[in-house]
């Protein structure tokens, strides 16, 4: 009995042997997953040094991260699948996910090759997929000074959510989002004016600081705010419908009004659409009741 276990065991070492072999082969992997290595250190996943493992597929798969109405992104992105497909000699197609996991695991199967992720999960995308990042949409600012400064406005946003709570529990919803509408109606052209490719650094952190900060304002108290304007045999048709309807509109919308304006030359006119946008929504909070220490229903 005890050589059958023996025999197993050395079996099991033999199994595993080329594997362990494979993965001491790679002098670096840092956040990698197994899968990669990154002898260099450039914290991407190198290509494999064994060309058998290369791939070169006939058909270019790309996805953009997933939103709300995907034909729209795919309508956007028809002059770059198409410059694509004739830089590299191959069909390149589009095909939009429902989430970022299946993103994700799309492309660290070898079903995606080409793929637009937002922020959170670049990082995933990089350690377990082997994404390489290679491209930012820009305006000319030099990319240090972005992520220093989106990075203490994002830190100053998720401290604000507190103190503004606060101040919304003590002195009234109401009062909160009218200082917010009003505030980005009115200041929200002459901020966008500091951003320029010349821009330094205290230019771009006040307007991130400026918009993330406004913001929080908003976002602090608006799972409150929708709870408190619904009565309970409404509430799930409230906000799970028309709330959602308005994202969609107007944030399904906004690429395309953003890509309209670049087209015909007019870019920057779309912080006067937000202005506009800020000044309804402004009015719209002038008609409604302060719901502050009312009792859900």
């Amino acid at each position: 009995m005890k050589t059958r276990y023996l025999l197993s065991l050395f079996a099991l070492l033999w199994a595993i042997a080329p594997a362990a072999h494979a993965a001491d082969a790679c002098p670096n992997r840092g956040e990698l997953d197994a899968m990669y290595c990154d002898a260099n250190k450039d914290m991407v996943a190198d290509v494999p040094t064994d060309p058998k493992k290369w791939k070169n597929p006939s058909t270019i798969v790309f996805t953009y991260t997933p939103v709300e109405d995907p034909a729209v992104y795919e309508n956007i992105f028809k002059p770059f699948t198409t410059h694509l497909a004739a830089c590299l000699d191959k069909k390149v197609v589009f095909y939009q996910v429902q989430n970022n996991a299946a993103e994700i695991e799309a492309m660290r199967s070898g079903r995606l090759h080409v793929g637009g992720f937002s922020t959170g999960p670049t990082a995933f995308a990089v350690n377990l997929a082997g994404a390489i990042p290679f491209a930012v949409k820009g305006n000319g600012l030099d990319d240090s000074i972005v992520f220093w400064a989106l990075s203490i406005a994002t830190a100053l946003f998720v401290v604000l959510q507190y103190p503004f709570g606060w101040t919304a529990d003590h002195f009234g919803r109401k009062p909160q989002l009218l200082v917010w509408s009003g505030a980005i109606a009115l200041l929200i052209v002459p901020v966008s004016a500091l951003i320029h490719p010349e821009a330094g650094f205290g230019s771009v952190l006040l307007v991130f600081c400026f918009g993330l900060g406004l913001y929080a304002m908003k976002s602090s108290i608006a799972p409150a705010i929708m709870s408190e304007l619904f009565p309970t045999r409404l509430r799930g048709l409230g906000i799970g419908a028309w709330y959602n309807l308005t994202v969609a509109l107007f944030g399904g919308t906004a690429p395309l009004v953003i890509q309209w304006l670049s087209n015909v030359g007019h870019s920057n006119w779309f912080f006067w659409y937000v202005a506009v946008g800020a000044a309804v929504a402004f009015v719209a909070t002038l008609t409604l009741h302060e719901t502050k220490g009312s009792v859900l229903r």
